[in-house]
């Protein structure tokens, strides 16, 4: 009679290979932003050997902890992506966060850009609530375990207090005045923490202040992030949700960066070489 392994469990003790594996998939999501990985680079990146790969490979498709598909560029290469949403289940005693509300400024809302905090109370979420701004690639971090709800409406900060860890997910430009009310409100009885990711109109005044002149595209869905650093804008297609003019003024013996809302005409009137940027989201 034929022994079947018995399938391991979230409290199994995993070899090291497959935690080695990983992390270098977290690396190589969350700090170069790659989304995919071929079997070459994970023994070439890890330094283990093919065998022990394939191995750690089998254990994390039990586990459900990496999605694969193909390269269609070569037919018979597969690709590997860390399954975020697996991990705080797989390994809930890597769960550092304490319980309590958190509302996290994606910013500018790609994977590299978040905070190594945003991340870790995103991935140990009980509850997840988000604006309609919030980017897909953000919201593939929330664990399955996780319930999630479109922020549709005013909710008061009472009604969220909840046990576990309570996340609020949106865009600090475009839903400045929805998370401003709430935070407004008081009589909570939970812990706030406000976790704030890279600004784009932040990284636009490092931009200036370095001297640059150049046009930088953030392709995050559904709304687009374009940057222009002293450079007119070209015809922009889509629909600009909202457009910020970015500036630094010399104050106290030193810059201070200034940001104001501005209107579709100004934009369509930058001339290149004016010492600003815009930070201007579209909707394409």
């Amino acid at each position: 009679m034929k022994c079947e392994t018995q399938p391991l469990t979230p409290s199994s003790a995993l070899p090291n290979s497959v935690r080695h594996i990983i992390t270098y998939l977290k690396v190589r999501h969350l700090v170069d932003c790659v989304d995919n990985v071929t079997f070459r680079d994970l023994v070439l990146g890890t330094g283990l050997s093919p065998r022990t790969v394939r191995k750690a490979l089998s254990i994390l498709k039990s586990l459900n902890l990496i999605k694969v598909s193909r390269d269609f560029k070569h037919g018979r290469r597969h690709l590997y992506q860390l399954n975020f949403k697996k991990l705080c289940e797989i390994f809930p005693e890597d769960k550092l966060v304490s319980d309590g509300l958190y509302f996290i400024d994606v910013g500018i809302g790609l994977r590299k850009f978040l905070s190594p905090k945003a991340i870790a109370v995103i991935s140990c979420a009980d509850v997840v609530l988000y604006t309609e701004n919030v980017p897909s690639q953000v919201l593939e971090l929330v664990p399955e375990k996780a319930t999630t709800f479109l922020l549709d409406r005013q909710i008061p900060l009472s009604n969220l207090a909840k046990t576990g860890v309570v996340v609020v997910l949106f865009d600090g430009v475009l839903d400045r005045e929805k998370i401003a009310n709430m935070l407004s409100q008081s009589g909570v009885g939970t812990k706030v923490s406000c976790i704030s990711c890279t600004s784009p109109i932040t990284y636009a005044a490092q931009l200036l202040e370095c001297g640059r002149c150049c046009k930088v595209l953030f392709k995050r869905s559904p709304v687009q992030i374009e940057l222009y650093v002293r450079k007119g804008t070209s015809y922009i297609s889509g629909e600009v949700v909202k457009c910020v003019k970015v500036m630094l003024e010399m104050g106290n013996g030193h810059y201070e960066l200034k940001a104001l809302d501005t209107s579709v005409d100004e934009l369509r009137n930058v001339r290149t070489g004016e010492d600003v940027a815009y930070v201007v989201y579209v909707r394409r």
